[in-house]
């Protein structure tokens, strides 16, 4: 596959193009399009079914401006892995360590460059995918990464981990919490964001340790009556959490209404989305459509603002 292929296939599907860019990535290859003056960038988008059809391969397409953008997947044996190492200790990683206060990598988007992302400024991070699609792993190399360039002083972690499986690696350097005691570890979170505010009203110049609440698999907790409440007390971390360096993870598999609720969105507006079953669901976490046609292991699509980003997540090997 390359951009004469292309270009090929563009003109048996009768698209007018004045020019193409082709840049390579681990899981996709992406071939960004200048259309001929006139042209409908409408047609582009109708047609991506016909690029994919005559490519043999999945198609995303995306318009920004004036430009055309096809995704094209990688077949499995071409796809490459981004091993957690190699968004590690590299100069990018270094300048962002000193600039960014609790940096995370996400790996590596449809243009090969590696990106990362600060999770101060997010403030909360919501992470939804199907099973087996990538979430838990890079759960995982969020906590290694953030450990990595925080000493424990500086940041703790708090993990929630309801099917007592996902986090038992992390119990000698971290505070994990299994079954019916995430429950009274959250109230005591809540509690201690309260102390921190009165802190604040004593002294506004106080410092507080960053603290990182990851709750996995929340829907598990939503359809069981033993933590009917576990709801409002996420709720008030994401509301009041920011200002005392107070930071929720929460990651789900099962995505419905109930689960990822308009007060939960309201309150973490940057989401992380895996492959889903429909695109119901990938509107539910993004609010578009999308993820439902990722390629999945690791593929994803991230979320801030306005800004969609697809990037291939990094493997946590330890």
């Amino acid at each position: 596959m390359d951009k004469e292929t292309m270009m090929k296939v563009l003109k048996e599907c009768r698209l007018k193009v004045d020019g193409i860019e082709e840049f390579d990535s681990p899981a996709v290859t992406t071939y960004v399009i200048t259309p001929k003056p006139g042209a409908k960038l409408v047609s582009f988008q109708n047609k991506a079914i016909d690029v994919a059809f005559a490519l043999g391969k999945s198609v995303r397409c995306r318009i920004n401006g004036l430009i055309v953008e096809y995704e094209v997947a990688k077949d499995k044996t071409e796809r490459r892995i981004v091993d957690l190492q190699e968004m590690l200790g590299t100069p990018e990683w270094e300048t962002a360590k000193s600039e960014i206060k609790l940096q995370i990598p996400l790996g590596i988007d449809t243009h090969g460059v590696k990106r990362y992302a600060d999770l101060t400024q997010m403030p909360h991070l919501l992470v939804g995918g199907a099973t087996k699609q990538g979430k838990t792993e890079f759960i995982r190399c969020l906590i290694s990464s953030l450990a990595s360039c925080r000493s424990r002083d500086e940041l703790q972690f708090r993990l929630l981990d309801n099917k007592a499986c996902e986090f038992k690696e992390y119990e000698l350097d971290h505070k994990v919490v299994y079954g019916k005691d995430c429950i009274s570890e959250l109230r005591l979170i809540n509690e201690e964001m309260d102390s921190r505010y009165n802190k604040i009203a004593n002294n506004p110049d106080v410092k507080f340790p960053y603290m990182v609440v990851v709750v996995d698999e929340y829907s598990d907790y939503l359809y069981d009556e033993t933590f009917r409440d576990i709801q409002n007390d996420v709720i008030q971390i994401a509301q009041k959490g920011r200002k005392v360096g107070i930071h929720l993870i929460v990651a789900t598999q099962r995505v419905d209404r109930d689960v990822v609720s308009v007060l939960l969105k309201a309150n973490i507006p940057t989401s992380i989305a895996f492959r889903v079953a429909t695109s119901q669901d990938s509107r539910l976490l993004l609010g578009t459509g999308g993820a439902e046609i990722l390629n999945g292991s690791g593929d994803m699509l991230f979320m801030s603002g306005a800004e969609q980003i697809r990037i291939q997540s990094p493997i946590y090997n330890k």
